[in-house]
C-alpha cells in the first residue's frame, strides 16, 4: 500500500472571488500564508519522503514553504501542472456557466470528456496524471502532493482507482489549505483542513491587501 498526501495550497485573491486559475501564475494572499504555516504542524506526523508539485504561483510557493520546515526534498513534475482551462481562466465560476452553459453542466455529468476552449481536456489531463504516478505508487513510499484543484481532484482519483467526480462547480476548489491522505489501497481521510474563512471573509482580506497597497502608492491590477 502507498500513502499519499494530497496537499491543497493556500488561497489566492481568485478563490476569494471565485475565478478560475487554471494555470496563471497567482501568489498567496494573506490567507494563504497563514494556512500554509498550520499546514506545517499537519503534515508532521506522515513520515513523508518527499513532496512532488508542478508550476504555478501558490503551488510552488506552498512545496517550497513546506519542503522547508519539514526538511522534505521537493521534486517539479510537468505532468502535474493544473489543467490548463484556457479561455475559462480569469473568469468567474458563474461568467462560464452563462456563457458556457453546455459545457458547464457536462463538467459534472461526464468531466473526462469536457475540454475549456483553448485549453485541455480533463481526460489529457487524467492521463498525464497517470503518467507521473506510475512509479511513486509502486514504491510503497508515502509522499505528498501539493496541487490546486482541479488537479487536486485527478489525482485523488488515480490513486484510489476510482472515476473522477468533482465536489466544486467546475473543479474550482473545495477548500484551500488542506491535506486528505488517499492509499492505493482505497482509503480516504482528511488529515487537516486549516481553511475556516468564508468566501467573503477572504475577500476582506484582500481588499484590505490593496488598501494597504493604495496608501503606500502601489498600484493593484484588475483582474
Amino acid at each position: 500500500m502507498t500513502e499519499v498526501a494530497v496537499i491543497r495550497p493556500g488561497c489566492t485573491d481568485y478563490d476569494a472571488q471565485s475565478r478560475i486559475a487554471g494555470r496563471l501564475d497567482l501568489p498567496l494572499n494573506a490567507a494563504g500564508e497563514a494556512q500554509n504555516a498550520e499546514l506545517v504542524d499537519a503534515l508532521r506526523g506522515l513520515h513523508l519522503s518527499y513532496l512532488l508539485r508542478g508550476a504555478g504561483g501558490n503551488v510552488a510557493a506552498t512545496a517550497e514553504q513546506l519542503g522547508e520546515r519539514l526538511d522534505l526534498p521537493v521534486k517539479v513534475t510537468e505532468d502535474l501542472c493544473n489543467l490548463d482551462q484556457g479561455l475559462w481562466e480569469g473568469l468567474t465560476v458563474d461568467d462560464v456557466r452563462r456563457r458556457y452553459p453546455k459545457l458547464a453542466r457536462k463538467w459534472h455529468d461526464e468531466p473526462e470528456s469536457v475540454c475549456p476552449p483553448d485549453g485541455e481536456s480533463v481526460g489529457e489531463a487524467l492521463e498525464r496524471v497517470r503518467r507521473a504516478l506510475a512509479k511513486p505508487l509502486k514504491k510503497g513510499r508515502a509522499f505528498g502532493i501539493v496541487a490546486a484543484d482541479p488537479l487536486a481532484t485527478l489525482i485523488e482519483s488515480v490513486v484510489l482507482g476510482e472515476v473522477v467526480e468533482f465536489d466544486g462547480p467546475l473543479g474550482q476548489p473545495r477548500r484551500c489549505g488542506s491535506v486528505t491522505v488517499v492509499s492505493t489501497e482505497g482509503t480516504v481521510r482528511e488529515e487537516a483542513s486549516v481553511s475556516s474563512l468564508s468566501s467573503e471573509e477572504l475577500a476582506a482580506v484582500s481588499g484590505t491587501q490593496d488598501a494597504d497597497l493604495a496608501e503606500n502608492g502601489a498600484s493593484t491590477e484588475s483582474r
